[in-house]
């Protein structure tokens, strides 16, 4: 039932996917960190058109805790072709990746950012799919999310669309570290495409 439940609700959020700043890379799965975690990750802007960043990197820092076993919130930081930007964000997270089970979860959140004397404020909903995978080096989790929200500036809107998929793997002999990678494809003219790449430290 909870499979069923599962795949529904992302078809649906698949059809109904309308915005995400690239900027605002996903970089996180399902599963809910076990106290606060900190992840540091540069960003490489790949194609844009339109009013969106023409190239350039933007770096990040990110702050995770948990507030119990189906919520964690994020703290965000960063800069670069995106002068600056932050804001925070709350994971919930209903169907945990479990057996043969992918995990589900919805990221909201409230961002800033100034991009070339430009205030814009995003309001946002990121819907999560993952699923984690033993192999011989460590844990390996894939995923997927489409984000989507509403963006002001200048007395208007924008609808940036993006699909970001990436995996985070945690080398067994590495026992506080994650890998993360991420490509974020931009399905319109106002956004871009992105790859990035960190690491994560999970700490109490």
């Amino acid at each position: 039932m909870k499979n069923r439940i599962f795949w529904v609700a992302f078809l649906a959020i698949h059809a109904i996917a309308l915005q995400s700043f690239g900027y605002y890379s996903v970089l996180e799965t399902t599963d809910i960190v076990k106290s606060y975690r900190v992840t540091g990750a540069p960003q490489f802007i790949i194609s844009s058109d339109g009013d969106a960043a023409d190239d350039g990197t933007n770096v990040s820092g990110r702050f995770d805790f948990a507030l119990n076993e189906e919520l964690s919130a994020r703290a965000l930081l960063g800069l670069g072709e995106i002068d600056v930007f932050v804001g925070g964000s709350v994971k919930w997270t209903p169907i945990p990746d479990y057996e043969s089970q992918p995990g589900f979860a919805v990221q909201t959140g409230f961002f800033y950012a100034d991009y070339e004397d430009e205030d814009i404020l995003t309001l946002r909903l990121a819907p999560i799919v993952s699923k984690k995978f033993d192999t011989q080096i460590g844990a390996l989790t894939p995923y997927a999310s489409l984000p989507f929200g509403i963006s002001f500036y200048d007395s208007q809107t924008d609808s940036p669309v993006n699909l970001a998929v990436g995996s985070e793997l945690h080398v067994a002999s590495l026992d506080a570290v994650k890998f993360i990678f991420e490509l974020g494809l931009k399905l319109n003219d106002d956004s871009f495409s992105y790859i990035t790449a960190g690491a994560a430290w999970d700490f109490e």
